[in-house]
């Protein structure tokens, strides 16, 4: 009965020699390749979904002051997947580009949802009303109008500074800033 040729008999047979340290480098680099993959995967995930931004200006005092930072997701109220939907709702905190000028950021509370009524009129499909919490120096939907649903960028999740003072709910955010 014949013996089987390793392959590595083989190999070395056809005249080409295989260093010993391939065979723990190749598994070696298949992890490699297999944690930048993953570390990029991670990074897309995070870039796309998730975002910390700053708050600038007076008009969310005295919730939130200026510089306060939060932990801002969009992935659960696009998602079409029922698992992982969240739709906004009233109360929620948004990040949304202004309807004047698109390169302008604004971040405010969804107080009304369309076919909600507001001052007599009725908020339209597709639009949500939004209002700063200092009413006296807020920029929202009393001077632009209803904001399209499709100009907010992310909701807030967590308020991540000042650091004793974390939020973990956007109904929590609120009360927090007390």
């Amino acid at each position: 009965m014949a013996q089987p040729v390793a392959r590595a008999a083989t190999i070395s047979a056809q005249g080409i020699s295989v260093p010993r340290w391939w065979k723990w480098a190749l598994p070696a680099a298949g992890s490699v390749a297999a944690l930048c993959a993953g570390t990029l995967g991670w990074y897309h995930l995070v870039q796309k979904h998730w975002a910390i931004q700053t708050a600038f200006g007076e008009s969310m005092q005295p919730t939130f002051a200026p510089g306060s930072r939060f932990l801002f997701e969009r992935f659960s109220w696009r998602h079409s997947v029922p698992l992982f939907q969240r739709r906004l709702k009233q109360g929620d905190v948004v990040a949304f580009r202004s309807p004047l000028n698109a390169k302008d950021m604004y971040l405010k509370r969804v107080a009304a949802m369309e076919g909600d009524w507001v001052d007599g009129a009725k908020v339209p499909p597709g639009h949500i009303y939004v209002l700063g919490d200092n009413l006296d120096k807020s920029r929202d939907s009393r001077i632009y109008g209803c904001v399209p649903i499709n100009l907010v960028e992310y909701r807030a999740v967590v308020r991540v500074w000042p650091w004793p003072k974390w939020a973990y709910d956007p109904q929590r955010i609120a009360s927090s800033g007390k």
